[in-house]
Protein backbone atom coordinates (compact mmCIF):
# COMPACT_ATOMS: atom_id res chain seq x y z
CA UNK A 1 0.00 0.00 0.00
CA UNK A 2 1.30 3.42 -0.91
CA UNK A 3 1.59 6.05 1.81
CA UNK A 4 1.09 9.74 1.09
CA UNK A 5 2.51 12.25 3.57
CA UNK A 6 2.63 16.01 3.08
CA UNK A 7 2.12 19.32 4.82
CA UNK A 8 -1.39 20.59 5.51
CA UNK A 9 -2.36 23.38 3.10
CA UNK A 10 -3.04 26.91 4.19
CA UNK A 11 -6.74 27.59 4.81
CA UNK A 12 -8.59 28.45 1.61
CA UNK A 13 -12.03 29.94 1.16
CA UNK A 14 -14.91 28.50 -0.84
CA UNK A 15 -16.15 30.90 -3.47
CA UNK A 16 -19.94 30.78 -4.05
CA UNK A 17 -20.88 29.67 -7.60
CA UNK A 18 -22.46 32.99 -8.55
CA UNK A 19 -19.40 34.92 -7.48
CA UNK A 20 -17.13 32.42 -9.23
CA UNK A 21 -19.03 32.80 -12.49
CA UNK A 22 -18.59 36.54 -12.29
CA UNK A 23 -14.88 36.16 -11.63
CA UNK A 24 -14.33 33.73 -14.49
CA UNK A 25 -11.87 30.88 -14.02
CA UNK A 26 -10.89 30.31 -10.40
CA UNK A 27 -7.34 30.56 -9.15
CA UNK A 28 -5.79 27.19 -8.36
CA UNK A 29 -5.13 25.69 -5.90
CA UNK A 30 -8.62 26.31 -4.52
CA UNK A 31 -10.27 24.85 -1.44
CA UNK A 32 -13.48 22.98 -2.29
CA UNK A 33 -15.13 21.58 0.80
CA UNK A 34 -12.79 19.01 2.31
CA UNK A 35 -10.72 18.87 -0.89
CA UNK A 36 -8.19 21.13 -2.56
CA UNK A 37 -8.50 21.53 -6.34
CA UNK A 38 -5.01 21.50 -7.83
CA UNK A 39 -5.33 21.41 -11.60
CA UNK A 40 -8.12 21.81 -14.15
CA UNK A 41 -8.16 18.70 -16.34
CA UNK A 42 -11.12 19.08 -18.70
CA UNK A 43 -14.57 20.56 -19.20
CA UNK A 44 -17.41 18.60 -20.78
CA UNK A 45 -20.98 19.33 -21.65
CA UNK A 46 -22.25 18.70 -18.11
CA UNK A 47 -19.29 18.84 -15.75
CA UNK A 48 -15.70 19.94 -15.28
CA UNK A 49 -12.92 17.76 -13.93
CA UNK A 50 -10.10 18.68 -11.55
CA UNK A 51 -7.15 16.85 -10.10
CA UNK A 52 -7.46 17.30 -6.34
CA UNK A 53 -6.29 16.04 -3.00
CA UNK A 54 -7.88 15.24 0.32
CA UNK A 55 -6.27 15.41 3.74
CA UNK A 56 -6.10 13.41 6.93
CA UNK A 57 -4.19 13.49 10.18
CA UNK A 58 -0.41 13.91 10.43
CA UNK A 59 0.00 15.18 6.89
CA UNK A 60 -1.77 12.27 5.18
CA UNK A 61 -3.05 13.13 1.73
CA UNK A 62 -4.65 11.29 -1.17
CA UNK A 63 -4.77 12.46 -4.76
CA UNK A 64 -8.05 11.96 -6.55
CA UNK A 65 -10.30 13.51 -9.19
CA UNK A 66 -13.20 15.84 -8.50
CA UNK A 67 -15.89 15.89 -11.18
CA UNK A 68 -18.12 18.90 -10.53
CA UNK A 69 -21.31 19.87 -12.30
CA UNK A 70 -20.87 23.07 -14.29
CA UNK A 71 -21.89 26.19 -12.34
CA UNK A 72 -24.39 27.21 -15.02
CA UNK A 73 -26.19 23.87 -14.65
CA UNK A 74 -26.03 23.56 -10.87
CA UNK A 75 -29.65 24.66 -10.43
CA UNK A 76 -31.07 22.76 -13.41
CA UNK A 77 -32.96 19.74 -11.97
CA UNK A 78 -32.55 17.75 -15.20
CA UNK A 79 -28.76 18.01 -15.26
CA UNK A 80 -28.45 17.52 -11.53
CA UNK A 81 -30.57 14.39 -11.88
CA UNK A 82 -28.31 13.02 -14.62
CA UNK A 83 -25.24 13.77 -12.53
CA UNK A 84 -26.66 12.06 -9.45
CA UNK A 85 -27.71 9.10 -11.57
CA UNK A 86 -24.16 8.69 -12.91
CA UNK A 87 -22.77 8.80 -9.38
CA UNK A 88 -25.23 6.20 -8.12
CA UNK A 89 -24.48 3.85 -11.00
CA UNK A 90 -20.71 4.25 -10.74
CA UNK A 91 -20.49 4.06 -6.94
CA UNK A 92 -22.07 0.61 -6.97
CA UNK A 93 -19.41 -0.84 -9.29
CA UNK A 94 -16.02 -2.25 -8.39
CA UNK A 95 -13.83 -3.68 -11.14
CA UNK A 96 -10.10 -3.33 -11.93
CA UNK A 97 -10.90 -1.83 -15.34
CA UNK A 98 -13.39 0.75 -14.06
CA UNK A 99 -12.55 4.08 -12.45
CA UNK A 100 -13.76 3.92 -8.85
CA UNK A 101 -16.19 6.56 -7.55
CA UNK A 102 -15.68 7.29 -3.85
CA UNK A 103 -18.56 9.62 -3.02
CA UNK A 104 -21.24 12.01 -4.21
CA UNK A 105 -21.39 15.31 -2.36
CA UNK A 106 -22.32 18.96 -2.55
CA UNK A 107 -20.47 22.15 -1.63
CA UNK A 108 -22.88 25.09 -1.46
CA UNK A 109 -24.80 24.56 -4.76
CA UNK A 110 -22.09 22.53 -6.49
CA UNK A 111 -22.71 18.77 -6.81
CA UNK A 112 -19.53 16.75 -7.23
CA UNK A 113 -18.15 13.23 -7.42
CA UNK A 114 -14.86 12.20 -5.85
CA UNK A 115 -13.22 9.63 -8.12
CA UNK A 116 -10.09 7.53 -8.40
CA UNK A 117 -7.05 9.36 -9.79
CA UNK A 118 -5.32 7.56 -12.68
CA UNK A 119 -1.81 8.75 -13.52
CA UNK A 120 -2.01 8.45 -17.29
CA UNK A 121 -3.70 9.75 -20.44
CA UNK A 122 -6.99 9.03 -22.16
CA UNK A 123 -6.91 7.35 -25.57
CA UNK A 124 -7.80 10.60 -27.34
CA UNK A 125 -4.57 12.20 -26.10
CA UNK A 126 -2.64 9.01 -26.84
CA UNK A 127 -3.91 9.17 -30.42
CA UNK A 128 -2.88 12.82 -30.81
CA UNK A 129 0.59 12.07 -29.48
CA UNK A 130 0.98 9.16 -31.91
CA UNK A 131 -0.08 11.30 -34.86
CA UNK A 132 2.52 13.92 -33.92
CA UNK A 133 5.26 11.32 -33.59
CA UNK A 134 4.19 9.15 -36.52
CA UNK A 135 3.89 6.13 -34.23
CA UNK A 136 1.32 3.36 -34.01
CA UNK A 137 -0.11 1.23 -31.23
CA UNK A 138 1.24 -2.33 -31.57
CA UNK A 139 -1.46 -4.77 -32.63
CA UNK A 140 -1.22 -6.94 -29.53
CA UNK A 141 -1.31 -3.87 -27.26
CA UNK A 142 -4.40 -2.55 -29.07
CA UNK A 143 -6.11 -5.90 -28.43
CA UNK A 144 -5.05 -5.80 -24.76
CA UNK A 145 -6.70 -2.38 -24.39
CA UNK A 146 -9.88 -3.50 -26.16
CA UNK A 147 -10.13 -6.71 -24.09
CA UNK A 148 -9.67 -4.72 -20.87
CA UNK A 149 -12.52 -2.39 -21.86
CA UNK A 150 -14.64 -5.42 -22.77
CA UNK A 151 -14.05 -6.94 -19.32
CA UNK A 152 -15.23 -3.72 -17.69
CA UNK A 153 -18.32 -3.62 -19.89
CA UNK A 154 -19.09 -7.29 -19.26
CA UNK A 155 -19.10 -6.55 -15.54
CA UNK A 156 -21.35 -3.50 -15.99
CA UNK A 157 -23.74 -5.33 -18.30
CA UNK A 158 -24.17 -8.14 -15.76
CA UNK A 159 -25.04 -5.90 -12.78
CA UNK A 160 -28.25 -6.70 -10.93
CA UNK A 161 -30.44 -4.92 -8.41
CA UNK A 162 -30.58 -6.02 -4.74
CA UNK A 163 -33.09 -8.79 -5.51
CA UNK A 164 -31.06 -10.17 -8.42
CA UNK A 165 -32.90 -8.66 -11.39
CA UNK A 166 -30.58 -7.59 -14.26
CA UNK A 167 -30.20 -3.82 -14.53
CA UNK A 168 -29.59 -3.97 -18.29
CA UNK A 169 -26.91 -1.26 -18.01
CA UNK A 170 -25.47 0.06 -21.29
CA UNK A 171 -22.61 2.59 -21.24
CA UNK A 172 -23.62 4.36 -24.51
CA UNK A 173 -20.47 6.51 -24.65
CA UNK A 174 -17.50 4.20 -25.18
CA UNK A 175 -15.04 6.53 -26.92
CA UNK A 176 -11.33 7.41 -26.72
CA UNK A 177 -12.10 10.26 -24.31
CA UNK A 178 -13.57 7.81 -21.79
CA UNK A 179 -10.79 5.21 -21.68
CA UNK A 180 -7.69 5.89 -19.58
CA UNK A 181 -4.33 4.22 -20.18
CA UNK A 182 -2.19 4.62 -17.08
CA UNK A 183 1.56 5.02 -16.89
CA UNK A 184 1.65 1.76 -14.93
CA UNK A 185 -0.17 -0.06 -17.73
CA UNK A 186 -3.68 -0.07 -16.28
CA UNK A 187 -6.71 0.37 -18.54
CA UNK A 188 -9.76 2.10 -17.04
CA UNK A 189 -13.19 2.86 -18.48
CA UNK A 190 -15.11 5.74 -16.96
CA UNK A 191 -17.92 8.29 -17.44
CA UNK A 192 -21.30 6.57 -17.16
CA UNK A 193 -22.91 10.00 -17.49
CA UNK A 194 -25.40 8.93 -20.16
CA UNK A 195 -25.52 5.23 -19.29
CA UNK A 196 -28.98 3.74 -19.61
CA UNK A 197 -30.83 1.10 -17.63
CA UNK A 198 -33.46 -1.26 -18.95
CA UNK A 199 -36.84 0.43 -19.18
CA UNK A 200 -35.34 3.92 -19.47
CA UNK A 201 -36.21 4.57 -23.09
CA UNK A 202 -34.24 4.31 -26.28
CA UNK A 203 -30.75 5.17 -27.45
CA UNK A 204 -29.21 8.52 -28.18
CA UNK A 205 -26.39 10.44 -26.57
CA UNK A 206 -22.72 9.65 -27.10
CA UNK A 207 -20.24 11.17 -29.52
CA UNK A 208 -20.83 11.16 -33.26
CA UNK A 209 -18.37 8.77 -34.84
CA UNK A 210 -18.49 6.47 -31.79
CA UNK A 211 -22.12 5.36 -31.89
CA UNK A 212 -23.73 2.12 -32.95
CA UNK A 213 -26.25 2.34 -35.83
CA UNK A 214 -29.16 1.45 -33.53
CA UNK A 215 -28.08 4.11 -31.02
CA UNK A 216 -28.03 6.70 -33.77
CA UNK A 217 -31.52 5.62 -34.82
CA UNK A 218 -32.87 5.88 -31.27
CA UNK A 219 -33.63 2.18 -30.96
CA UNK A 220 -33.66 0.18 -27.73
CA UNK A 221 -30.13 -0.82 -26.77
CA UNK A 222 -28.41 -3.74 -25.10
CA UNK A 223 -24.78 -4.61 -24.40
CA UNK A 224 -24.06 -5.36 -28.06
CA UNK A 225 -24.25 -1.63 -28.78
CA UNK A 226 -21.21 -1.15 -26.52
CA UNK A 227 -19.48 -4.07 -28.29
CA UNK A 228 -19.86 -2.20 -31.59
CA UNK A 229 -18.29 0.92 -30.05
CA UNK A 230 -15.31 -1.05 -28.71
CA UNK A 231 -14.88 -2.39 -32.24
CA UNK A 232 -14.56 1.22 -33.45
CA UNK A 233 -11.92 1.88 -30.79
CA UNK A 234 -9.93 -1.22 -31.74
CA UNK A 235 -10.06 -0.49 -35.47
CA UNK A 236 -8.78 3.04 -34.85
CA UNK A 237 -6.04 1.90 -32.46
CA UNK A 238 -4.73 -0.57 -35.03
CA UNK A 239 -4.89 1.72 -38.08
CA UNK A 240 -4.24 5.12 -36.51
CA UNK A 241 -7.17 6.49 -38.55
CA UNK A 242 -10.79 7.50 -37.90
CA UNK A 243 -13.30 4.84 -38.88
CA UNK A 244 -16.40 7.02 -39.12
CA UNK A 245 -14.97 10.42 -39.89
CA UNK A 246 -16.48 13.16 -41.95
CA UNK A 247 -16.45 16.86 -42.63
CA UNK A 248 -19.59 17.41 -40.53
CA UNK A 249 -21.99 15.61 -38.22
CA UNK A 250 -24.29 14.52 -41.04
CA UNK A 251 -21.42 12.83 -42.85
CA UNK A 252 -20.56 10.92 -39.68
CA UNK A 253 -24.16 9.83 -39.23
CA UNK A 254 -24.29 8.52 -42.78
CA UNK A 255 -21.04 6.59 -42.27
CA UNK A 256 -22.25 5.03 -39.00
CA UNK A 257 -25.59 3.96 -40.49
CA UNK A 258 -23.86 2.38 -43.49
CA UNK A 259 -21.33 0.58 -41.20
CA UNK A 260 -18.93 -0.05 -44.08
CA UNK A 261 -15.72 -1.32 -42.48
CA UNK A 262 -12.48 -0.97 -44.51
CA UNK A 263 -9.91 -3.73 -44.15
CA UNK A 264 -7.50 -2.68 -41.33
CA UNK A 265 -4.69 -4.46 -43.18
CA UNK A 266 -4.66 -1.62 -45.69
CA UNK A 267 -3.06 0.46 -42.95
CA UNK A 268 -1.42 -2.32 -40.89
CA UNK A 269 -0.51 -5.39 -43.00
CA UNK A 270 0.53 -7.44 -39.95
CA UNK A 271 -3.03 -7.76 -38.63
CA UNK A 272 -3.95 -11.49 -38.59
CA UNK A 273 -6.88 -12.61 -40.69
CA UNK A 274 -8.52 -14.06 -37.58
CA UNK A 275 -8.47 -10.61 -35.94
CA UNK A 276 -10.00 -9.01 -39.04
CA UNK A 277 -12.80 -11.56 -38.87
CA UNK A 278 -13.52 -10.78 -35.20
CA UNK A 279 -13.45 -7.04 -35.90
CA UNK A 280 -16.02 -7.40 -38.67
CA UNK A 281 -18.10 -9.54 -36.33
CA UNK A 282 -18.06 -6.82 -33.65
CA UNK A 283 -18.78 -4.07 -36.21
CA UNK A 284 -21.67 -5.86 -37.92
CA UNK A 285 -24.50 -3.58 -39.01
CA UNK A 286 -27.18 -5.92 -37.61
CA UNK A 287 -27.20 -6.39 -33.84
CA UNK A 288 -27.96 -10.11 -34.25
CA UNK A 289 -24.70 -10.63 -36.18
CA UNK A 290 -22.43 -9.38 -33.37
CA UNK A 291 -20.95 -11.39 -30.47
CA UNK A 292 -23.69 -12.13 -27.96
CA UNK A 293 -21.88 -10.42 -25.08
CA UNK A 294 -18.83 -8.35 -24.19
CA UNK A 295 -17.31 -11.41 -22.51
CA UNK A 296 -17.69 -13.45 -25.68
CA UNK A 297 -16.11 -10.67 -27.76
CA UNK A 298 -13.17 -10.47 -25.33
CA UNK A 299 -12.54 -14.20 -25.63
CA UNK A 300 -12.70 -14.04 -29.42
CA UNK A 301 -10.22 -11.15 -29.54
CA UNK A 302 -7.75 -12.91 -27.25
CA UNK A 303 -7.86 -16.07 -29.33
CA UNK A 304 -7.49 -14.20 -32.62
CA UNK A 305 -3.93 -13.04 -31.86
CA UNK A 306 -2.40 -16.50 -31.58
CA UNK A 307 -0.09 -17.80 -32.81
CA UNK A 308 1.12 -14.74 -34.74
CA UNK A 309 1.39 -12.33 -31.80
CA UNK A 310 2.17 -12.84 -28.12
CA UNK A 311 -0.42 -11.48 -25.74
CA UNK A 312 0.36 -8.01 -24.38
CA UNK A 313 -0.10 -7.14 -20.71
CA UNK A 314 0.24 -4.25 -18.28
CA UNK A 315 4.04 -4.31 -18.55
CA UNK A 316 3.87 -3.77 -22.31
CA UNK A 317 1.35 -0.96 -21.84
CA UNK A 318 3.56 0.63 -19.20
CA UNK A 319 6.62 0.57 -21.48
CA UNK A 320 4.58 1.97 -24.37
CA UNK A 321 3.20 4.86 -22.31
CA UNK A 322 6.55 5.74 -20.79
CA UNK A 323 8.12 5.85 -24.25
CA UNK A 324 5.30 8.03 -25.60
CA UNK A 325 5.07 10.40 -22.61
CA UNK A 326 8.51 10.26 -20.93
CA UNK A 327 8.27 13.58 -19.07
CA UNK A 328 4.69 13.12 -17.89
CA UNK A 329 5.31 9.56 -16.76
CA UNK A 330 8.31 10.67 -14.69
CA UNK A 331 6.29 13.20 -12.72
CA UNK A 332 5.08 12.17 -9.26
CA UNK A 333 1.63 10.62 -9.34
CA UNK A 334 0.62 11.94 -5.92
CA UNK A 335 1.21 8.63 -4.12
CA UNK A 336 4.51 9.71 -2.61
CA UNK A 337 6.31 10.21 0.67
CA UNK A 338 6.95 13.94 1.02
CA UNK A 339 9.56 14.14 3.77
CA UNK A 340 9.76 17.91 3.51
CA UNK A 341 6.04 18.14 4.20
CA UNK A 342 6.39 15.81 7.16
CA UNK A 343 9.21 17.95 8.52
CA UNK A 344 6.98 21.00 8.37
CA UNK A 345 4.25 19.07 10.19
CA UNK A 346 6.68 18.24 12.97
CA UNK A 347 7.63 21.88 13.28
CA UNK A 348 3.94 22.75 13.61
CA UNK A 349 3.67 20.34 16.54
CA UNK A 350 5.81 22.71 18.60
CA UNK A 351 8.89 20.50 18.78
CA UNK A 352 11.15 23.28 17.59
CA UNK A 353 13.80 22.62 15.00
CA UNK A 354 14.67 19.12 13.87
CA UNK A 355 17.80 19.27 16.00
CA UNK A 356 15.56 19.15 19.08
CA UNK A 357 13.68 15.95 18.24
CA UNK A 358 14.88 12.67 19.65
CA UNK A 359 18.12 11.68 17.96
CA UNK A 360 19.20 8.13 17.08
CA UNK A 361 21.87 6.13 18.79
CA UNK A 362 25.37 7.42 17.99
CA UNK A 363 25.94 5.35 14.87
CA UNK A 364 28.39 7.04 12.47
CA UNK A 365 27.06 8.15 9.09
CA UNK A 366 29.06 8.31 5.93
CA UNK A 367 28.80 11.13 3.40
CA UNK A 368 26.95 8.87 0.95
CA UNK A 369 23.50 10.12 -0.13
CA UNK A 370 21.71 7.07 1.29
CA UNK A 371 23.15 7.74 4.74
CA UNK A 372 22.13 11.38 4.52
CA UNK A 373 18.60 10.30 3.67
CA UNK A 374 18.62 7.82 6.54
CA UNK A 375 19.70 10.52 8.98
CA UNK A 376 16.74 12.68 7.93
CA UNK A 377 14.36 9.72 8.03
CA UNK A 378 15.46 8.79 11.53
CA UNK A 379 15.14 12.31 12.87
CA UNK A 380 11.68 12.66 11.37
CA UNK A 381 10.62 9.34 12.85
CA UNK A 382 12.01 10.54 16.17
CA UNK A 383 9.69 13.53 15.91
CA UNK A 384 6.71 11.23 15.47
CA UNK A 385 7.74 9.28 18.56
CA UNK A 386 8.20 12.51 20.46
CA UNK A 387 4.66 13.52 19.55
CA UNK A 388 3.36 10.17 20.77
CA UNK A 389 5.25 10.72 24.03
CA UNK A 390 3.22 13.87 24.63
CA UNK A 391 0.07 11.79 24.17
CA UNK A 392 0.49 10.11 27.57
CA UNK A 393 3.53 7.79 27.56
CA UNK A 394 6.29 8.26 30.06
CA UNK A 395 9.50 9.94 28.96
CA UNK A 396 11.59 7.00 30.06
CA UNK A 397 9.79 4.73 27.61
CA UNK A 398 11.12 6.79 24.67
CA UNK A 399 14.48 8.05 25.93
CA UNK A 400 16.25 4.72 26.03
CA UNK A 401 19.43 4.49 23.90
CA UNK A 402 17.88 1.67 21.88
CA UNK A 403 16.97 2.70 18.31
CA UNK A 404 13.35 1.80 19.08
CA UNK A 405 13.38 3.68 22.36
CA UNK A 406 12.96 0.49 24.45
CA UNK A 407 13.64 -3.22 23.94
CA UNK A 408 10.85 -4.86 21.94
CA UNK A 409 9.70 -7.04 24.85
CA UNK A 410 8.39 -3.91 26.62
CA UNK A 411 6.49 -2.53 23.62
CA UNK A 412 3.13 -4.30 23.69
CA UNK A 413 0.86 -1.35 22.86
CA UNK A 414 -0.44 -1.12 19.27
CA UNK A 415 0.56 2.54 18.58
CA UNK A 416 4.17 1.67 19.41
CA UNK A 417 4.19 -1.10 16.83
CA UNK A 418 2.74 1.25 14.24
CA UNK A 419 5.65 3.63 14.84
CA UNK A 420 8.10 0.73 14.65
CA UNK A 421 6.79 -0.29 11.23
CA UNK A 422 6.81 3.34 10.10
CA UNK A 423 10.50 3.68 11.08
CA UNK A 424 11.34 0.42 9.32
CA UNK A 425 9.75 1.64 6.07
CA UNK A 426 11.87 4.78 6.27
CA UNK A 427 15.03 2.76 6.89
CA UNK A 428 14.42 0.48 3.92
CA UNK A 429 13.45 3.42 1.68
CA UNK A 430 16.76 5.07 2.55
CA UNK A 431 18.70 2.10 1.24
CA UNK A 432 20.37 1.17 4.55
CA UNK A 433 19.19 -2.44 4.57
CA UNK A 434 22.61 -3.75 5.67
CA UNK A 435 23.26 -1.17 8.41
CA UNK A 436 23.54 -2.25 12.09
CA UNK A 437 20.34 -0.38 12.86
CA UNK A 438 18.41 -2.17 10.12
CA UNK A 439 19.76 -5.51 11.36
CA UNK A 440 18.59 -4.62 14.87
CA UNK A 441 15.17 -3.76 13.42
CA UNK A 442 14.79 -7.11 11.77
CA UNK A 443 15.72 -8.91 14.96
CA UNK A 444 13.33 -6.73 16.95
CA UNK A 445 10.38 -7.34 14.67
CA UNK A 446 10.97 -11.08 14.71
CA UNK A 447 10.73 -10.94 18.52
CA UNK A 448 7.33 -9.16 18.54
Amino acid sequence: MLLALAAHPAPLTVTPPTQRAAQGAMDLPHRFGKYELLEHVATGGMAEVFRARSFGVDGFEKHLVIKRILPGLARDPRFVGLFVKEARISAGMSHPNLVQVYELGRVVDDHYMAMEFIHGRDLARVGRALRRSGGRVPVNLAVYIAVSVMRALAYAHALTDPVGRPLGLVHRDVSPHNVMLGFEGEVKLFDFGIAGLSGEGTGGGGKHGYLSPEQLDGATLDGRSDVFCVGILLWELITGQRLFGGADLEAKRIAVRAAVIPDPRDAEPRVPQALVTVLRHMLARRVEDRPESADAAAEMLSAALFPQFPAADARAARAFMRDLFPEEAARPSGATVDLGGLARDLEALGEGTLSRVITPSPEPFSAEPASVRLRLCWRLAGGVRSRARRGGRGAGEWDSPHPLGVPPRRRWHLPGRVFELFDLVLLLWAGERASPRATWWRASLSAL
